[in-house]
Order: structure tokens, then C-alpha cells, then sequence
């Protein structure tokens, strides 16, 4: 959730947006985080979606 870098975010403040985030997961971003649509499912995502909402810090 929480990255001291400068190139992955803190999940924490990600937006309250679950299409960018479902979105993200599937295609990527910006060649520096691989897609997963070939390694989680629907369901999966969705979980995911849920634990990062569940403690964003808005």
C-alpha cells in the first residue's frame, strides 16, 4: 500500500475510482507495471479493489 519510491503511488490515496483502478490492473501503466488481466480474474480484481478502497485515506 505504502511505497517509499518515485514510481508506483501510496494506495492509499489512490482516487475513489474503481473503473481506473480495474482498468489499470488489466492494462497496465505507463510500461512500468505490467498488466494482470492474464493473471487475475474478475473476482480477484475485485477483491483486490476492495481491500485498497477499504483503507484509502481520502
Amino acid at each position: 500500500m505504502v511505497n517509499s519510491g518515485t514510481i508506483t503511488p501510496d494506495l492509499r490515496a489512490f482516487p475513489d475510482d474503481k473503473t481506473r483502478f480495474v482498468t489499470t490492473v488489466k492494462q497496465g501503466k505507463n510500461g512500468k507495471m505490467p498488466p494482470w488481466v492474464d493473471i487475475l480474474n474478475e473476482q480477484e480484481i475485485a477483491d483486490v479493489w476492495a481491500f485498497v478502497s477499504s483503507r484509502r485515506t481520502p
